[in-house]
């Protein structure tokens, strides 16, 4: 069995893209289950969807640290062979809620410089030192780190995995017959 982890399901791409990974995982026959922590929002036809909060709350830290032990529930009782963490906001929770469950398989998808390393990318001030030591515990504990570009491949936080064949770059996809249908279309507005 594989889960999916993903904070919420907001409509966001990295929401998008999870849904496409789980829906293509169930295609090809695995046993998937999408689990997030925050409840609502947008499943996957034939993959079972678990919210682990029965509500949101105000504070994302206050629902990520009651997910983390959620999670751990979770994971113990299905016991999944792989763990696939696909937002860089649930990366701690899928992280901390791992930890020590023997035979779970690790995959943490990075849509964007965590770190803010990358020249140009904004720095968010105090909290750094705290994104530079999770995006290091998540390269460190990770069977696979998926990075959508070959920019944050270029990160020294990824450096130990990359030299350890544990990287892997995989760019954003898109449905090309879609984006085809619509720019053939009417503009959505006027602007």
């Amino acid at each position: 069995m594989i889960v999916l982890y993903v904070h919420a399901l907001a409509a966001t791409g990295v929401v998008r893209n999870a849904r496409l990974l789980a829906a293509a995982l169930a295609e090809r026959g695995h046993q998937v289950e999408l689990v997030t922590a925050a409840p609502g929002g947008e499943g996957v036809p034939g993959v079972r969807h678990h919210a682990l909060l029965q509500r949101s709350h105000a504070s994302r830290l206050i629902e990520k640290l009651i997910a983390i032990h959620a999670l751990r529930r979770h994971l113990r009782r299905r016991a999944p062979g792989l763990l696939i963490s696909a937002g860089n906001h649930g990366h701690f929770v899928a992280w901390a809620a791992s930890r020590g469950l023997g035979g779970l398989r690790r995959v943490y998808r990075i849509s964007n410089d965590m770190v803010r390393a990358v020249p140009g990318a904004p720095h968010g001030g105090s909290a750094g030192w705290e994104r530079r030591i999770m995006t290091r515990l998540i390269a460190a504990d990770a069977d696979r780190v998926v990075l959508v570009s070959p920019t944050l491949a270029a990160a020294p936080a990824f450096a130990a995995a990359a030299r350890e064949g544990r990287v892997a770059v995989i760019p954003n996809g898109i449905d090309a017959a879609a984006a085809r249908a619509r720019a053939e279309g009417p503009a959505p507005h006027a602007g």
